[in-house]
């Protein structure tokens, strides 16, 4: 059967190397798209037996996923702000901290309370260059009328979040300076703030001077971010049966476009694996600044030059696959690799991508 399998072992490590690098400080575990592919309650559990006590999601229904699943005594932070009442009513119903971004929603979030009778817990949200969600700095009277005349709200933190902190340490040090600013007068003003947070995976592993009073973690977990980290461990992998093997004569073409050739006889391994498994798929370039246009260029031609090539294992071996990835099918080359029909293979997959692929898990 093909799946992906989550290695429990390689995410308690993970969790440890997280857990060390924030120095004991609070870690909110982000679990946001089923635990970023590897299962919302198994990783849950994962964390709070290593001593997690906080989660964060972005769906009021994971929190509720989250409750249902045992985890009563956990904070769970809503980590996007709404207005909407169906939201509202649903966090409150589930004891979950919601998130202030905006006038809007302040106002949403303290007159539900109010009708409903109760304070609900929220956390403020500062928007430093992601421009989502979050007031901007220079709302500051916003932010402060919401500690003083928010009668039904409790305000128990303030956060943000570094969107370059995998590859710009100059942005997220200008980034990080804005958000101390904004600290420095909320303060001034007499503000407690609660407990402040801003450091994410890459923030936490590749920039000095982030972690504040929490770090606020997910994708490490994984294993898996922007840049290599030498610490974190690959926590998943792909694994499917070879479907059928057979030799193709020299000069064959493989797969879609023809875009390979043999240049002898080759024998083949074909999977029932492809992109809408996850396989071989990857971030779409979706920027379309002339820096990063001009990046994209030189990578490709860097491809193109070094002739990059994709492997699966088969028995730790590798294989190397041979034309494009289908969309449901992939073909290896194992002229010089034992290999039966039946045989599992493993392929680099990321979870997040993963979504088709049933989970198993192992120790």
């Amino acid at each position: 059967m093909k799946a992906l399998v989550v290695n429990r072992d390689c995410v308690r490590h993970n969790v440890r190397c997280v857990k060390e690098r924030a120095g004991g400080r609070p870690i909110y575990g982000v679990l946001k798209a089923d635990a970023y592919g590897m299962g919302l309650p198994e990783i849950a559990s994962i964390l709070s037996q290593e001593g997690i006590t906080r989660f964060a999601v972005t769906e009021p229904n994971d929190a509720v996923r989250l409750r249902n699943a045992g985890h009563t005594q956990q904070e769970i932070l809503l980590l996007r702000s709404t207005s909407r009442r169906e939201e509202i009513d649903l966090c409150l119903d589930h004891n979950v901290t919601l998130t202030i971004g905006s006038q809007d929603a302040a106002l949403a979030v303290n007159g539900i309370a109010e009708q409903r009778r109760t304070v609900a817990e929220a956390q403020i949200e500062i928007d430093i260059g992601m421009g989502r969600y979050g007031f901007l700095p220079s709302e500051i009277d916003k932010i402060i009328n919401l500690y003083q005349y928010m009668n039904n709200v409790a305000i128990t933190g303030l956060y943000a979040h570094f969107p370059s902190a995998f590859g710009n340490p100059k942005i997220t040090k200008a980034q990080k300076q804005t958000f101390d600013d904004l600290l420095e007068k909320l303060r001034a003003e007499g503000v407690d703030t609660g407990l402040v947070h801003a450091a994410n995976s890459s923030a936490l592993f590749f920039q000095e001077d982030c972690r504040y009073d929490a770090v606020r973690v997910g994708s490490a977990f994984t294993g898996r971010l922007p840049r290599r980290c030498k610490d974190l461990k690959p926590a998943t992998r792909a694994q499917c049966p070879i479907c059928e093997i057979r030799w193709l004569p020299k000069g064959m073409t493989v797969g879609y476009a023809g875009v390979y050739k043999t240049k002898r006889p080759t024998k083949i391994a074909v999977l029932a694996i492809g992109s809408a498994d996850g396989f071989c798929i990857g971030k779409e370039r979706d920027s379309w600044r002339l820096r990063d246009t001009f990046g994209y260029l030189l990578s490709d031609l860097k491809r193109g030059l070094t002739r990059r090539r994709v492997f699966v294992r088969i028995n730790g071996v590798p294989a190397r696959v041979l034309g494009h990835v289908g969309t449901g099918h992939t073909v290896v080359d194992i002229t010089e690799v034992s290999a039966l029909p039946g045989q599992m293979t493993e392929l680099d997959v990321n979870p997040i991508y993963a979504a088709r692929l049933p989970r198993v898990y192992e120790s």
